[in-house]
């Protein structure tokens, strides 16, 4: 008697599935909820969202800088004047961060970023909203810290007076937000000192 070798319509069969459920587990892990190509978009969209709000948040500080430290000047039309908002306040992204992003108003995605009520808010695709945080008074004095918790030096350097004291937690720090005085005792402010 002669063995045919070969492969059996069973074994045929057994392998198939077997693939097809390799192909279905695959399938899954790459799209779906928690999907590999799911869990890398929403990485780039929060990457972007952070890029953008940084960007927004270094040009309001240039604004104040330009003007000698003081936040008088109405921020929101200073972006329309630089091309940064339009009259929605709806971002162009690559005005502000320089470069196309996958997100924004600019890029190939119908998502934007708009200033509301001076808090910055990416919208996506589908209409959600997502808060990316407060940009305070876009039009108001900033309140400078305490002048009298530093010292300048004749030199222009700003130091913070009783530094020892502090550093050994003999006097609590309470301020959360330092706005550098301009001057201090008659003194401008040209640099910061160490520590």
């Amino acid at each position: 008697m002669k063995m045919n070798k070969g492969i059996t319509l069973i074994a045929l069969v057994v392998t198939i599935v077997v693939l097809l459920i390799l192909a279905a587990v695959s399938i899954s892990m790459l799209g779906g909820e928690n999907g590999i190509i799911t869990q890398a978009q929403n990485a780039t969209v929060k990457n972007d969202n952070g890029t953008v709000s940084e960007a927004l948040r270094l040009k309001l500080s240039e604004y104040i800088l330009d003007n000698e430290g003081k936040n008088e000047e109405d921020k929101l039309g200073l972006l329309k004047k630089d091309g940064i908002i339009n009259d929605e306040s709806i971002i162009n992204v690559e005005k502000l961060v320089g470069e196309k992003l996958k997100t924004g108003n600019g890029s190939d995605s119908e998502d934007v970023y708009k200033i509301e009520d001076n808090h910055l808010y990416y919208y996506d695709k589908n209409g959600n909203k997502t808060d990316l945080g407060d940009l305070g008074d876009l039009g108001s004095l900033v309140e400078e810290t305490d002048p009298s918790l530093f010292e300048v030096d004749e030199n222009g350097t700003i130091s913070l007076k009783d530094y020892d004291r502090y550093y050994r937690n003999e006097i609590e720090w309470t301020i959360e937000n330092v706005v550098i005085p301009r001057e201090i005792d008659g003194k401008v402010v040209k640099r910061i000192g160490p520590n």
